[in-house]
């Protein structure tokens, strides 16, 4: 019995961190400051390139929703240097992604 028991407290802790490694992407400094708009406020910027995200979860695994695939993309975005982005429409599917377009703006 303390053998079984010791089992699924093993599991448990390796499932809580996994579960807390999924989610801790943050914004980086950069990301923040980052404007998200529609394509009409992007009409006089530089494109730098599409960015793209994903929660890391799939089916019905995917609990942490869209906002950490936001992250990520908005994350990258921000490694290119970008001002503002643009997001592409979601589309429905077992994983839950986003992409969009990244701009230099004035």
């Amino acid at each position: 019995m303390p053998r079984a028991r010791s089992f699924a407290l093993a599991g448990g802790l390796v499932l809580a961190a996994l579960s807390s490694s999924a989610c801790s992407t943050a914004l980086t400094p950069t990301a923040r400051k980052i404007q998200q708009v529609d394509a009409s406020r992007v009409a006089e910027c530089k494109f730098v390139g599409k960015i793209f995200g994903n929660n890391g979860w799939e089916g019905l695994s995917a609990s942490p929703g869209i906002e950490p695939a936001r992250v990520q993309a908005l994350n990258e975005a921000g490694e290119l240097g970008a001002t503002h982005v643009v997001w592409d429409p979601e589309t429905k599917s077992v994983a839950q992604s986003v992409t969009g377009r990244a701009f230099v703006c004035p």
